[in-house]
């Protein structure tokens, strides 16, 4: 039979840990075995993670890393898109291509591109971040 303590520490990683699963675009947080959502992470709105994890200074890092770069990720995608449509329409009515149009296009690319590698970063620190929580659960 294990220890009190070892039980004790399970039982209490089985209630607190906290795990990520997205859905529809929507990254929802999860805690523990009975799965609670504990938050909710959408395009544009706000998630303090670091709040969440504050008790693992490793954690709190890579939440602020999560935050930085998703900040920056949503808006340079949308950004990139937002051009990349003005750009198109622009053809459109113009109905003529010339080096401004190709030139903004590349460029809105580039741009979306940009924004979704720093999503990338982004889930990587979100994942980071709760492992490094997890992990300190324990201690």
């Amino acid at each position: 039979m294990p220890p009190a303590a070892e039980i004790a520490d399970s039982d209490m990683y089985d209630r607190r840990a906290i795990r990520f699963e997205s859905h529809h675009g929507t990254i929802r947080i999860i805690e523990g075995a009975d799965g609670a959502v504990v938050g909710r992470i959408e395009w544009f709105k706000r998630f303090e993670l670091a709040a969440l994890v504050g008790s693992s200074e490793r954690a709190v890092a890579e939440a602020s890393a999560f935050s930085r770069d998703r900040r920056a990720g949503e808006w340079a995608l949308a950004l990139g898109f937002v051009v990349f449509a003005f750009d198109a329409i622009m053809l459109k009515v113009a109905g003529d291509q010339n080096a401004a149009t190709v030139i903004t296009a590349l460029g809105a690319t580039a741009v979306m591109i940009y924004g979704a590698e720093r999503l990338g970063h982004a889930n990587a620190a979100l994942s980071r971040s709760l492992w490094w929580y997890n992990r300190d659960l324990k201690k």
